[in-house]
């Protein structure tokens, strides 16, 4: 029995192999598009609200999976307190991803240094 099962397997290995490799594609292109709203974003951020400098980081910048359920992760420094949440709602409004601002100057070292370290200076 147990080699009937292993064998009716082997004839899904084709279709599996083939889905996973268009979802790896799928992630891709929408890891593209996302990098290129992060760098709108930053651009954004440095011109209208004088942030000094705008890293991606997170899944945006790894390889792996990059879903309809990903988003986007900026860090930022520079901005203005005061400006933050004008500039985090003119960045949403410009993109179809949901994008997680997190102020480098306000928060804990052990991020800082993480996001330092894995992030994609924009």
């Amino acid at each position: 029995m147990a080699e009937a099962t292993s064998l009716k397997f082997t004839e899904y290995l084709p279709a599996i192999r083939r889905r996973w490799r268009q979802e790896q594609a799928a992630w891709r292109r929408r890891r593209a598009a996302a990098l290129q709203k992060a760098r709108q974003a930053a651009q954004i951020l440095r011109e209208r609200f004088t942030a000094r400098r705008v890293i991606a980081f997170g899944s945006v910048v790894r390889d792996g999976r990059f879903d309809e359920r990903s988003d986007i992760d900026l860090a930022v420094e520079g901005l203005p307190r005061a400006h933050y949440l004008k500039a985090w709602a003119a960045i949403l409004r410009e993109s179809e991803f949901e994008i997680d601002l997190i102020d480098l100057e306000h928060c804990p070292p052990s991020f800082r240094e993480r996001i330092e370290r894995e992030g994609m200076p924009l």
